[in-house]
This record gives structure tokens, sequence and C-alpha cells, in this order.
């Protein structure tokens, strides 16, 4: 007996189905303008805290505080445990009274999110000098936070027609969430729960820590390896203060040239990120941080990234910690590209002279 398969049903019961269809479609691919007019940026920042971590903080930092900073550091979430701001405060003084730091970072390798948190703050607030991730980290995809609060109409190397490409994936993405936004602007998503991250649950404090995630936790080689006892530790080698490595300079001892290119995204936003904080007379530079895996006294350097004509403040393993074991290294952090409170603090004294070099170079 032969097998018949059943007859094709149509795609479409009649002009209304078909009609009903075109409009969602329609609604979907038009909905980046519809919420550039209907969601404010609170509600975008809300919706998007699951991507990033919980972000009361940026809400509050980038939307709703007012006050200037003299450092503002910004970035991935290497920079999230980049440094203790009680600890900076110590070694490095404004001209005008304390130290005025914070960081405001987030999950992920994100130099758009970064832009867009930038241009955000500087609506409401100024920074004398801006400290971002170095590049070593290649980014090759878009943060998965970064289509919750960008915008249309307004300045954005991702939308830009001159990467196609790169607008077409980002316009996409923004049509996809756009019905998620519009109903977070009908059904508000209130203050977000600081509770069910990881960072909150183990260190709960961003006011005090000046958004910083310093936690005492020893060194994890992996998701699956036991993680190891935390000790707090201080190397007994006197910290060698972190290279600046200025543009057009000639190289300091133990840089190496590379000609690792910069991705597209980051040849889109790095370049935008410096014009935003010069046209808001803020000094931009580049945090190298060594990793718990590195070892020697040599810092790579793309040729790329130098050309960008942005001032690089980096450290290897053995200036940051001295001549110590791969193992008392490690003590340092709580995975090999995340500093623990031991790091962080030791990380401040290294890297703190040379912000402060940075810093007399603003304008006040």
């Amino acid at each position: 007996m032969k097998f018949r398969p059943p007859p094709m049903q149509p795609a479409f019961y009649g002009t209304g189905h078909l009609v009903v269809w075109i409009a969602a479609l329609a609604a979907i691919l038009l909905s980046p303008i519809l919420t550039a007019l209907i969601v404010s940026p609170e509600t975008r920042y809300l919706v998007m805290s699951k991507r990033v971590g919980p972000s009361d903080w940026h809400t509050s930092q980038v939307l709703k505080e007012t006050g200037p900073l003299d450092i503002l550091v910004l970035g991935n979430s290497r920079m999230l445990t980049a440094i203790d701001h009680a600890a900076l405060r110590k070694d490095v003084h404004a001209p005008d009274g304390p130290l005025r730091s914070e960081t405001i970072a987030a999950r992920f390798n994100g130099y758009d999110l970064s832009y867009t948190f930038l241009k955000d703050f500087f609506i409401h607030r100024r920074a004398r000098l801006v400290v971002i991730n170095y590049p070593d980290i290649p980014q090759v995809d878009n943060h998965p936070g970064e289509k919750y609060i960008r915008t249309l109409g307004q300045p954005d190397p991702g939308l830009d027609i001159k990467t196609p490409s790169l607008a077409v994936t980002n316009y996409a993405e923004m049509a996809l969430i756009g019905p998620r936004l519009a109903l977070a602007s009908i059904i508000r998503p209130g203050s977000v729960t600081e509770q069910g991250y990881r960072t909150k649950e183990d260190f709960p404090d961003y006011q005090r820590t000046r958004g910083s995630y310093t936690p005492d936790e020893g060194y994890q080689e992996n998701k699956t390896s036991p993680r190891e006892a935390f000790a707090s530790y201080d190397s007994p080698d006197k910290p060698q203060p972190a290279i600046i490595i200025s543009p057009g300079a000639p190289l300091p001892a133990g840089v190496i040239l590379t000609d690792r290119p910069l991705t597209p995204i980051e040849s889109a936003y790095l370049p935008a990120i410096r014009t935003l904080c010069e046209k808001n007379g803020a000094l931009l530079a580049f945090m190298l941080l060594p990793m718990a895996t590195g070892q020697g006294p040599t810092i790579e350097i793309s040729s790329q990234v130098l050309a960008l004509g942005v001032p690089i403040i980096a450290a290897s393993p053995e200036s940051m910690f001295g001549n110590i074991s791969a193992d008392r290294i490690k003590e340092n952090y709580f995975d090999y590209l995340h500093l623990n409170s031991n790091g962080a603090r030791r990380s401040a004294q290294v890297f703190g002279p040379a912000l402060r070099t940075l810093l007399q170079q603003t304008r006040g």
C-alpha cells in the first residue's frame, strides 16, 4: 500500500489571518522606533538587569546621580573587580579634597555597552578621568544587555550606515526585544530585587565599595574544580607602579608590540568612546590587568590599540606581585581573570601612581 502524505495546509486561513500576521511582523520591525518614543531610560536599564547583574547601581549612577567624579572605572567584569576604591583613596588624592572614584561595570565584554553607559552618564555628570578595560580579550559579539538600552535617534556607531552588517544586526536585536520593552512601559518593572545574583549574594554593599566587587574568595581553576580556601594575603615584595604607555612616546622597557587587529565592534566603538570623552572634557585611558596565569615581566600591546591615541596603563604579573610563585599569585584571584579582595587592594597600590599622574593631566 502506497503511503500518501496528508494534503498541505495553507499558511494562512484567509485574508484576516494574513493581515494579522503582517500587522504583527510590522509592529516587531518598527518597534525600535515606537520604543524610542515611549520607553524611558530607567525602564530600559531595569529590564536589562538580568543580562548584566543587578542594575540598580547602574540605574542610579548613570541616570540619577549628578555628583562629579575624579576617576570613573568602566567596562567588563574584570574592571568590576579591578580596584579597591578604599585602598585607592589612601594613595590618590584630588586637588580639591578626597578622591571621588567609582566603578560602573557589567559582566561580559562590551564596548558597546560601555559607550551607552558613558553617553547616558555624561548627560547628568562629569568625570575627569575615564578608565576602561584594554581589549586583550577580543569582543566579537554584541553585549547581551546593550539592545535593551540602545535607542534610535542618538549617535551610535553600532547603528551607523558606514558599518551596515553591524547596524543590521543591532537593529534586528532591538526589534526582537521591542515588544518586551513596550510591555514594560505599561507594566512597570519597578526596582529590581538584588537577590539571586551571585555578586549580590556574596557581597551586597555596592554603595560602600563604590561599584567594585572585591570578594573574599579563593582561587578556582575552572567551574568543575573545587575553590581553594581564602586567606588575606599581601605579596612580600613591594609592588612596582604600573607603567604608562603614551601615544607617540618611546615604548617603555619590557613592552612588546603585536599585530593583533581590533574586531569590528572594537573598531567602531573604541574611537567613539574616545571622542565622547574628549567632547565632555574627560581623559580616557586603557587599563591592562595581568591574568592569574600570566608569567614574566613583559607586556604585550597591539599596535592598532596604540594607534587609537589613548594612553595605556599596564602591569605585568611580575611587576604587580613581585618575584613569587604562580600559586602565590593565584591567591590574588578568584579565577584566572578576576581579582579577589587581595588582588583588588594590590591593584589599587600598583595602578594608583599612574592614575594620579593621568589625573594631574586633566582639567580641574
